[in-house]
């Protein structure tokens, strides 16, 4: 199937503290974005085709402190258009989008990951394809407190969760 997002606006005001754990030692998956928060992949399969012209404002922020819920766990994947999404590979595949969002993350937990970046947060690509990231631009604001293993933080993307060896990237009129 194909999913695309064409010419959206949303303003939102995301604002969550988790404050327990999860049986097991599980870790929060915590997705979140102005459009999408979270866009299926696997190894073999992007879910969205494209999200293209979309406008988003407002605040996104999410905070986990390990020190006062002991054992707290939390990934969080948060981005002013599109918290994580893997994006079928094409020139307009994620294009002439733009947000004047807050976005911040004070996930504090230790052992997890956190993708925060101005447009998405996190991105995947897979096979031997070219990303074009083109025409966008971002006006607001991100702040991370840093607590986590690994923090990828970026004004326009946070960054990519998969190995991109043998894929090119490409950036194109961002602002």
């Amino acid at each position: 199937y194909k999913v695309s997002f064409v010419n959206n606006v949303a303003n939102v005001e995301i604002s969550d503290s988790l404050k327990k754990t999860l049986a097991g030692g599980q870790s929060y998956n915590y997705y979140a974005g102005g459009v999408l928060g979270y866009g299926e992949n696997d190894e073999n399969y992007c879910a969205i085709d494209s999200i293209i012209g979309s406008r988003t404002s407002g605040s996104i922020r999410v905070a986990a402190n390990s020190t006062n819920v002991s054992g707290l766990k939390a990934n969080a994947y948060l981005g002013g258009v599109a918290g994580s999404a893997c994006i079928k590979t094409k020139s307009d595949g994620f294009a002439k989008n733009s947000s004047s969002m807050h976005v911040e993350s004070a996930v504090m937990t230790g052992d997890n990951n956190v993708f925060v970046g101005g447009l998405l947060g996190a991105a995947s690509i897979f096979g031997n394809v070219e990303m074009i990231l083109k025409n966008l631009t971002f006006t607001g604001s991100v702040k991370v407190a840093a607590g986590s293993d690994v923090v990828n933080v970026g004004g326009v993307l946070g960054g990519f969760i998969n190995d991109l060896r043998s894929n090119k990237v490409s950036f194109n009129s961002v602002n």
